[in-house]
């Protein structure tokens, strides 16, 4: 398998340089040249995800020098608990959030980090290693996490100062060592534009990045979504649609690689907060992002989804207008989706995943995953505000986050972010 850019302006290479660049010379994101076709009947889910979901991904390795690692890197990312739990008789909630973290960020930066071990093992002698991560909530806790003890790597966290909330913040920056969590003054965009200025100065030997901008952390996101399609389809006898709380859309595009794979997702409901951009895209292809707006779900507040150019090179925008939607959530139909899920279920949910709720009351046929991407106990002054009351972290969090400690300051430019690596400020 080798992996091209969404701009096809830049050599073809395999997954293991995929993953160690990030990104391709031409400024875009690395996909497969094809998505293969899975003999969804062969699968055997009796046996266990970690292999249910080696059998998935293994023709994305296939030919890499990275073949040897999925074992170990699925082990690494699917022991953890991904229960799809039925809501009622036509609608179940795949949990992704009992990772180290509570965050599905912990499945991909899980995977990412066995095969970026790998490839220090075996492929890169140098001493010295940057790992990136722009993050908006949860995805600097769950690489910082899955990263923290890798000998010779930095991990780089650049994070909107002052738009995560408190358990957030204390995730990306209760690790030691090797962690360096920088807090930009300025939006995830921001972040997100400064780590791609940073690694297109960098050569494969030096950076690469922890976002869902790396092949690698999309990957497994097929897999999960696949297990939940199957299991849902051999329970019930009818192929599920997806509803995805969605910021970045790369936990979409999984679901997108999961259908074109042949898996049996029918349709796919993008839901998103008060940041239309991708609702007035599906409206207007020449529709311009506006500035962010900050709201409940914070992680999902970005302006323009870095991942829409994968979605957009895999299918064109008439195959992507037919196979989903974009329902949009702004806060009050969060806290009464939040609400109504405390009082009709007893369930509390984060505000992420209230937005899927909020869209799920849109539906009007059966048959729906809604997936839950955070634990709710990280949004803790919300869930009361709206409640009563808000569920713990589990211990082992809790003690996490009493290891905060502070971040550092910046201006929203790659220099001063440069600035700070040259310095050698370790975490």
């Amino acid at each position: 398998m080798e992996y091209r850019s969404n701009r096809d302006a830049s050599p073809r290479v395999s997954l293991s340089h995929a993953i160690a660049t990030g990104t391709a010379p031409d400024g875009g994101l690395y996909l497969p040249t094809a998505v293969p076709r899975a003999d969804v009947a062969a699968l055997n889910l009796e046996t266990d995800r970690v292999r249910f979901s080696e059998a998935v991904l293994r023709p994305y390795f296939t030919g890499d020098k990275l073949e040897v690692c999925l074992r170990r890197a699925c082990e690494a990312a699917f022991s953890l608990s991904q229960p799809l739990r039925f809501l009622e008789q036509s609608t179940a909630m795949l949990e992704l959030y009992h990772g180290p973290t509570c965050a599905f960020k912990d499945f991909g930066a899980r995977f990412l980090a066995q095969c970026v071990g790998f490839q220090r093992e075996t492929c890169w002698p140098m001493p010295h290693y940057d790992i990136f991560v722009a993050t908006s909530g949860d995805t600097g806790g769950a690489v910082a996490a899955a990263f923290h003890s890798l000998p010779g790597v930095r991990v780089v966290v650049l994070f909107p100062s002052g738009r995560v909330s408190a358990p957030q913040r204390a995730h990306l920056s209760c690790w030691p060592n090797n962690v360096l969590p920088i807090a930009v003054d300025g939006s995830f965009d921001d972040c997100q534009c400064i780590v791609r200025e940073l690694l297109s100065r960098s050569s494969i030997e030096q950076r690469t990045c922890a976002n869902s901008i790396n092949i690698g952390r999309l990957l497994p996101q097929i897999a999960y979504t696949a297990w939940a399609a199957v299991r849902y389809q051999r329970l019930t006898g009818h192929a599920p649609g997806f509803i995805v709380p969605t910021g970045n859309l790369g936990n979409a595009l999984g679901a997108y690689m999961a259908r074109t794979m042949g898996f049996p997702v029918r349709e796919i409901v993008l839901a998103t907060n008060a940041n239309r951009y991708l609702a007035d895209y599906f409206n207007d292809i020449a529709a311009a992002p506006t500035s962010v707006v900050h709201t409940l779900a914070s992680a999902m507040d970005v302006a323009k989804p870095g991942n829409l150019a994968r979605v957009t090179a895999l299918m064109n925008r008439d195959e992507l207008l037919a196979c989903s939607e974009v329902v949009l959530a702004q806060d009050a139909d969060i806290r009464a989706a939040m609400g109504a899920a405390f009082r009709q279920r007893g369930l509390a949910v984060c505000p992420h995943t209230a937005t899927a709720l909020h869209a799920l009351g849109t539906r009007r046929t059966p048959h729906w995953v809604v997936v839950a991407t955070a634990h709710p106990g990280k949004f803790p002054e919300v869930l009361r505000s709206v409640t009563g009351t808000a569920p713990e972290l589990p211990v082992a969090v809790q003690r996490q986050l009493a290891r905060a400690r502070p971040c550092t300051p910046v201006a929203a430019r790659a220099d001063a972010v440069e600035a700070v690596l040259a310095a050698g400020q370790a975490a």
